[in-house]
């Protein structure tokens, strides 16, 4: 039926959309937080050992919390 097909259509873009929302409201909100770091003066402190993060990652990942051997330790 047409209709099926419309209605999954449908159903299938307010689905993506939603995903898009709550991915997009993710990236905000590492933004946000990166943006209070660098208020605060400790953009670039890794948040758990206190050391700095590599200027490599924060090029690729500048909204990083972590630096590489934490994330590695919390990625576990």
């Amino acid at each position: 039926n047409a209709d099926d097909g419309t209605e999954a259509a449908e159903q299938f873009g307010h689905d993506q959309a939603e995903a898009m929302k709550g991915e997009t409201e993710g990236v905000l909100s590492r933004v946000r937080g990166a943006m209070k770091r660098i208020d605060e003066g400790v953009y670039g402190k890794c948040m758990a050992c206190g050391s700095m993060i590599d200027t490599d990652r924060l090029g690729i990942d500048p909204t990083a919390e972590l630096c590489l051997s934490c994330a590695k330790k919390n990625n576990k």
